[in-house]
């Protein structure tokens, strides 16, 4: 059987196929729906030291996404585009209509590959329902070429107005029907954690357990800190996950103080002997309406283990890094973070070298003692 065309288990093996966004077609204008005004308000609580003026910002981002393509190539990485379509034009469902689409900056944000699998996900954002068309076709290329390739698709969401909140203690998605982001998920082999957030509901996180769980898969709810009922407003969670912490390597992941993990996470990285760098804080913004995260540098895109593709003016960051043994490749990409978010949000690793393979020893002797358990359950020794 020949060697499968899609398969990709984590985040930092050999890099071989990647699909990367575009700057053609994307509105730099907000969609008027909640959870886009949600965001919006929310980016008002950050405020960034300009580090770099930059007259025409949409000029600035193509060239920057371009540049990119070259270097992923320039590295032997094969680089699929989206073919886009009209962005502009009103979206309309039997329950809900909207001025315009969003664009196709962010295939991450779109699908998750979990070994052969591509995950498409339902979205968060009404502007963004369609979003996966602009990927159909290479979509379909892999499905023809990869004659082992799976392709599941969430239920397409309602996204009626019960499905969101605008109470700032409250988060933005309710648990109604499945809604997530693919962004929100960071894959660890055998080991998935989603986050709870403004672009993901429990109910997400629960069809992505049930739909990985014949694979082997195991999913977890990655914490925060600071994310207690109580602060559900908290800047913190209207940021995906891949802007939160990085795993560079096996057993070595990137973090930093302004999207701190739980005490929770903490034990559990620990007691399975990974190495837990804290990163310094966030430098470059090149727009005042730069309303991503704290942790947006930390947004990077593994070439391979411990070899990074990194924004190119985190100076203090990029030393750290490479005193840490990590092999940095600087990517001058922050004039697109107001467009999408960095160098991870844009791509999606479609093929990486590896296979499933479990990273928590822990994790592994707790599933044991629970399947033990079962087996000696009085009711399946009953259906026996």
């Amino acid at each position: 059987m020949a060697a499968p065309v899609v398969n990709s288990w984590n985040e930092w093996d050999n890099l071989r196929e990647v699909f990367l966004g575009t700057m053609e077609g994307k509105m730099t204008t907000y969609a008027d729906e909640a959870a886009v005004n949600r965001k919006q308000m929310n980016g008002k609580i950050f405020t960034y030291k300009l580090t770099e003026d930059v007259p025409d910002p949409v000029k600035r981002a193509s060239e920057c996404v371009e540049n990119f393509a070259e270097v992923l190539k320039a590295e032997g990485i094969k680089v699929t585009r989206p073919e886009v379509f009209d962005t502009a034009k009103d979206i309309r469902t039997p329950i809900f209509d909207i001025s315009q689409s969003s664009g196709a900056t962010c295939p991450r944000d779109v699908f998750m590959v979990a070994g052969n699998n591509v995950i498409e996900a339902p979205m968060s954002w009404k502007c963004r329902y369609f979003e996966h068309y602009a990927w159909r076709k290479a979509m379909f290329s892999y499905y023809n070429r990869d004659p082992q390739m799976r392709w599941t698709c969430a239920p397409k969401p309602v996204m009626g107005d019960s499905s969101y909140n605008m109470d700032p203690k409250l988060k933005t998605i309710n648990n109604g029907e499945i809604l997530f982001d693919a962004a929100d998920t960071r894959r660890f082999g055998k080991d998935f954690f989603t986050q709870s957030a403004h672009t993901a509901n429990d109910t997400g996180r629960d069809w992505i357990k049930r739909t990985l769980a014949p694979d082997g898969i195991r999913v977890h709810e990655f914490t925060f800190a600071d994310q207690s009922a109580s602060c559900l407003g908290c800047p913190i969670s209207f940021v995906h996950i891949d802007a939160k912490i990085t795993p560079v390597d096996e057993y070595t992941m990137l973090w930093c103080a302004a999207e701190r993990p739980s005490d929770d996470m903490f034990k559990l990285f620990r007691e399975n002997e990974w190495k837990l760098l804290e990163m310094p804080v966030r430098y470059a913004c090149t727009s005042p309406l730069d309303a991503t995260g704290p942790g947006i540098h930390l947004n990077m895109l593994a070439a391979g283990p411990s070899r990074m593709f990194v924004e190119a003016s985190e100076t203090a960051m990029i030393k750290q890094m490479r005193e840490e043994g990590i092999d940095v490749i600087p990517v001058p990409y922050a004039p697109c973070y107001m467009y999408g978010g960095g160098l991870n949000c844009w791509t999606l690793d479609i093929s990486r070298d590896g296979h499933a393979k479990s990273y928590f020893p822990t994790l592994d002797e707790q599933a044991e003692r629970l399947e033990a358990k079962e087996e000696r359950s009085p009711k399946k020794a009953r259906a026996a």
